[in-house]
């Protein structure tokens, strides 16, 4: 009976011992294991670009008239200007934003001249070009794409953009309207592409 007794002891303190050194991982593991949850918003600011502006905040078409090609083209324009200052090559697009403050539904009567570094000048319907979500505060939701490009280290990109009514738009439509757009870069690092 001693030898039995003695085997149940020893299985009880076995049981125990293994219970205890459970115990104790799992304690360990907790206290060295940790959840975090991420409440902010991830803010990562970049020295890579100088855009340069030329034609004010924003550009205006307000009580403007239907014009033929040829004579919108001559239209002021705003003038875009991106340097990449990075060490990396970097993917950016040029957006066209239409603010809030102008008549709505007018977007489907208007032309934009776009003219990129020394290439000619050349008319596209506003809504012919790429749809994107404007990411502009005072903005409609609709923006439009006006190009995608890459700059390698030091290189620039020029843009020059103006707006004018289709000829074909109905007075009703066009008479005392205002239309007032934004231009924006959206950049994003990326690898150059290969030669």
């Amino acid at each position: 009976m001693d030898t039995k007794t003695f085997s149940n002891k020893k299985i009880v303190l076995a049981a125990l011992l293994f219970m205890m050194l459970i115990l104790i991982l799992g304690a360990t593991y907790a206290f060295w294991v940790s959840n975090f949850r991420q409440t902010e918003q991830n803010v990562t600011k970049y020295n890579c670009f100088n855009v340069t502006f030329n034609g004010g905040d924003a550009a205006i078409v307000e009580n403007g008239y239907p014009q033929l090609d040829e004579d919108g083209l001559k239209n002021p324009t705003y003038k875009v200007k991106v340097t990449n200052t990075c060490d990396t090559y970097v993917k950016f697009n040029v957006i066209y934003n239409i603010l809030n403050n102008s008549t709505n539904n007018l977007e489907n009567y208007m032309k934009v001249g776009i003219k990129k570094n020394s290439d000619e000048i050349k008319a596209h319907i506003l809504t012919s070009l790429t749809k994107v979500t404007s990411t502009l505060s005072g903005a409609k939701s609709n923006a439009y794409k006006i190009d995608t490009g890459g700059l390698a280290k030091n290189e620039s990109a020029t843009y020059e953009v103006n707006t004018w009514m289709k000829d074909d738009t109905p007075e009703a439509t066009g008479a005392n309207t205002k239309f007032e757009y934004r231009i924006t870069v959206e950049t994003e690092a990326d690898y150059a592409p290969e030669s």
